[in-house]
């Protein structure tokens, strides 16, 4: 049997609770790759997921997925089939992961591909139990729920909080990785804020397309620096704290002013990151500084958008 790697992209969770129920499932996106690293593309693929908690198996589902030119596979974790309840999961008894497994014939000769730990998602569930059942005022805005972290404290406003364990006593830098996701015009990065992109006067998002790179480059002063990204060709570190993004040729046309927006994504290493292009970019340097100022190897993400 061919083994194949699995590697995550984005797992964003939202909640609106504007005269509905919290939904019952999470968003869940993957580039499916073979063992030499070729994606699989435009294919049809079913994967086995399986929510795990306190040493037991909580739900089970099944997907069938068609994979994109790129490779990306899309769907939400809850609304797939299954015999279980997905809604009767008790988050609140401890770290959850998710299992993957995969068939890229479609078929259900499953092959484990990895399991992720899961963090804001079952919290966010959890917090339904605060929604406001009684709208009496009419008034959507007072409806509306909003996460925030403060410390190692997650809230829900107006509702219930809980502790997430930061102790990382095992100093692995991958547990620690943070990614950037575009949903319409927000970007968000996991486990941080989110900012409005803008829209030229009079064009649509689809007119505008505004997500045209992204990468993000998670390893830490690692001279082969792997990283995943879209639209872009090469990474590669000039020295200690400056790397180089070649983006696809023909991106960007001469009178494109893009937009950049680049986080430093090691909340154990904390810095900066400072992009630099120039008009109808092909090639845009980052360089990532310490605390105190100085260049120093950070991971980090960057995204660009324009027409």
């Amino acid at each position: 049997m061919k083994s194949l790697s699995l590697t995550l992209f984005a797992i964003l969770c939202a909640i609106y609770t504007v005269n509905a129920q919290t939904p019952e499932s999470f968003k869940y996106q993957t580039v499916v790759r073979t063992a030499d690293g070729s994606v699989v593309s435009d294919q049809n693929v079913s994967f086995y997921l399986e929510v795990h908690m306190d040493g037991n198996t909580w739900y089970e589902e099944t997907q069938d997925v068609q994979t994109n030119a790129y490779g990306l596979a899309s769907f939400a974790v809850g609304e797939g089939d299954t015999e279980g309840n997905f809604d009767n999961i008790d988050w609140s008894i401890g770290t959850a992961t998710l299992v993957v497994s995969v068939d890229v014939t479609g078929g259900t000769d499953y092959v484990e591909m990895g399991t992720s730990v899961l963090h804001s998602v079952p919290y966010a569930l959890y917090a339904k139990e605060v929604e406001n059942t009684d709208d009496a005022d009419a008034d959507p805005n007072n409806e509306i729920q909003s996460l925030s972290m403060s410390g190692s404290t997650l809230s829900i406003s107006g509702g219930n909080s809980v502790e997430i364990n930061t102790n990382d006593a095992d100093a692995d830098p991958n547990n620690e990785i943070q990614t950037l996701s575009l949903n319409g015009s927000t970007l968000s990065i996991s486990g941080g804020n989110s900012v409005e992109l803008p829209e030229a006067d009079g064009a649509s998002a689809e007119e505008e397309e505004l997500a045209k790179a992204w990468v993000n480059v998670p390893i830490l002063g690692n001279p082969n620096l792997a990283f995943h990204g879209f639209n872009v060709t090469t990474v590669s570190k000039v020295s200690t704290g400056v790397y180089v993004i070649t983006l696809q040729p023909g991106l960007f046309g001469i009178a494109t002013n893009p937009a950049v927006v680049c986080t430093v994504n090691n909340d154990l290493a904390p810095g900066f990151a400072i992009p630099t292009f120039s008009s109808a970019p092909s090639q845009v340097t980052v360089r990532t500084y310490d605390a105190s100022g100085n260049l120093s190897d950070r991971g980090f993400s960057l995204i660009i958008h324009g027409k």
